[in-house]
């Protein structure tokens, strides 16, 4: 009797040696994939697509599937959503993203229900679908899986729960924060922001002859010409000599009684309307060029953003860092 336990103690340690070689082999042939402080293992086999949501915003999405997700050119665009509606059976798409906002602490994604018909935006009859998220590091995750057959089985879910529960993610990054970027602060403005090095701040105004609202503090990533007397409270000279990759941001101030919304928890540079124009300008096409005013400490302040119809992603990024970096006291 004693030699038979024996013989089944060491059959049990072979076993469970076995399987931590296993699933040692399993996580080396896995890739652990990451983008803006977001990551998860990659099943090996499966194909995998990252994406910005829009490059205004660190706002990643990572897609992972057992099935082939389409190659993407660079700038704004979806996820591999066409991919969907052609899922084999045993097909499996997982998206997992994170947003900039916070929302209820959840230390885990698990995959828990799944509608297996007859649902919004069903992709194709025989798909099915689950989602799940949760807080985590005060952002917030969020998860979608897509399966190529009503009645997904056990295997496949167990397959989608564990790659969600390799997901990582760290805290958002702090706009400005980057040790290579430059500090401009003006003591008498009571204004400091943050830009990165290729950038530049004007030593003179954009707009001379403009009294109110008061100009503060205009950054760009190229040297630009100061408004003329024709137009001479809107930057129309800079946006016309602005290059199709370039940047600008330009910070005034209202001094007379002036209202405005609360300053908002993130500021887009796509947000705003378009500024009336005083002159014939025409913008090219894809130019983004918005303005936007909001209260800060009782102070009222207007922005103008302008960036070129092909500008980079990392361009504008920045663009939105930069104006997230900005303090007033």
């Amino acid at each position: 009797m004693r030699a038979f336990a024996l013989l089944a103690l060491a059959l049990a340690l072979a076993l469970a040696a076995c399987g931590a070689q296993y699933t040692a082999e399993r996580a080396a042939a896995e890739d652990r994939v990451g983008l803006e402080g977001l990551s998860l293992r990659v099943p090996a086999g499966w194909d995998r697509y990252t994406d910005d949501i829009g490059p205004w915003m660190p706002e990643p999405e990572i897609w992972a599937a057992n099935v082939p997700l389409p190659e993407r050119a660079s700038g704004m665009l979806a996820g591999p959503y066409e991919v969907l509606d052609e899922l084999p059976p045993q097909g499996i798409v997982l998206m997992v993203g994170a947003a900039a906002e916070s929302c209820p602490s959840q230390p885990a994604l698990r995959l828990d229900v799944v509608i297996t018909d007859g649902y919004e935006g069903q992709p194709a009859p025989n798909v099915a679908t689950g989602s799940t998220g949760g807080g985590r590091e005060g952002r917030c995750l969020y998860a979608q899986a897509w399966f190529g057959v009503n009645e997904p089985d056990e295997s496949m879910r167990s397959e989608v729960n564990r790659v969600l529960a390799s997901v990582e993610l760290e805290p958002e990054h702090v706009p400005g924060s980057d040790p290579q970027w430059e500090t401009y602060r003006d003591e008498k403005a009571r204004v400091t922001v943050r830009y990165p090095p290729d950038w530049s701040v004007r030593s003179m105004p954009l707009m001379p002859l403009l009294l109110e609202p008061r100009e503060l503090v205009t950054l760009s990533t190229s040297a630009v010409r100061p408004a003329d007397e024709s137009c001479p409270q809107k930057p129309e000279a800079a946006v016309e000599e602005l290059g199709p990759k370039d940047a600008l941001i330009s910070l005034l101030e209202y001094e007379s009684d002036a209202h405005a919304r609360p300053r908002p928890q993130r500021l887009l540079p796509y947000e705003g309307a378009r500024p009336p124009t005083c002159s014939r300008l025409r913008l090219p096409g894809g130019r983004l060029f918005r303005a936007q005013s909001f209260e800060d400490r009782g102070r009222i302040f207007e922005l103008y953003v302008i960036v070129g119809e092909s500008a980079s992603d990392r361009t504008r990024r920045q663009v939105t860092e930069v104006l997230n970096s900005l303090a007033f006291d």
